[in-house]
């Protein structure tokens, strides 16, 4: 998504929050320190997005493709990612406190202990 379509991802961060994307197709998205908090991205395609230090915090990810999406230092603390796919996802020193994470499909070296 970088050259022309730039300016449609710097227009959908600006507007006001809680965002509603569901669906919204941000494969390969750069989406570096985005604030995406509380957002509804259930059923989002966010393969092989960059979200490095993004904001996720209360995010809505149900059902959500993130397969090789770069999520380290990203802030998902409360996020729902129950069903989501998370294979390949890059998630060093990402915040994963208090995830629901039922029927995610998650990184094979992922250890997050005793979250839902």
């Amino acid at each position: 998504m970088a050259g022309s379509n730039d300016w449609h991802i710097y227009d959908l961060l600006n507007r006001p929050k809680p965002l509603w994307l569901v669906g919204i197709d941000l494969s390969g998205a750069d989406l570096r320190h985005a604030d995406l908090s509380r957002a509804d991205l259930s059923h989002a395609d966010l393969s092989g997005a960059n979200l490095k230090a993004a904001n996720l915090r209360d995010a809505k990810l149900k059902v959500a493709n993130l397969r090789g999406a770069d999520l380290s230092r990203a802030d998902l603390s409360n996020a729902d990612l129950s069903r989501a796919d998370l294979s390949g996802a890059k998630l060093d020193g990402a915040n994963l406190h208090g995830i629901k994470k039922d029927g995610a499909i998650l990184p094979v070296a992922l250890d997050i202990g005793g979250t839902g």
